[in-house]
C-alpha cells in the first residue's frame, strides 16, 4: 500500500514544477518587454526624437491603429510628434 505522504510529496513537486514555470514564462515576457521597450528608445534617438515624447505618442495612439499602414505612421523616421493636450486629446494642426 502507498504511503500517504508519497502521493503529498508527488502533488506538492508538480505544483512546485507549475509555479517554476509560471515564474519564468513571467520572466521571459518581462524580458522581450524590457528589449522592445529599450528598442523604442534607442530608435527615438537615433532619428533624434526625445524618447518621453516618442513613446508617449506611441502608446497613447497605438490602440487608435487598424491597419499595418497606421502602425507604419508610428515608426520613427514616419511619426509626427504632436503636442498633447491635460485632456487627453489631440492638438490639430489648424
Amino acid at each position: 500500500m502507498a504511503q500517504p505522504n508519497a502521493w503529498f510529496r508527488s502533488s506538492l513537486s508538480s505544483s512546485d514544477t507549475y509555479v517554476r514555470s509560471r515564474n519564468k514564462l513571467r520572466s521571459v515576457c518581462l524580458e522581450s518587454f524590457t528589449h522592445f521597450l529599450f528598442t523604442l528608445i534607442e530608435n527615438a534617438k537615433l532619428y533624434k526624437l526625445d524618447p518621453y515624447e516618442y513613446l508617449r505618442c506611441i502608446f497613447d495612439q497605438a490602440p487608435f491603429c487598424e491597419s499595418e499602414k497606421d502602425f507604419e505612421k508610428l515608426l520613427p523616421w514616419n511619426i509626427k510628434i504632436t503636442e498633447f493636450n491635460e485632456e487627453g486629446t489631440w492638438k490639430t494642426d489648424a
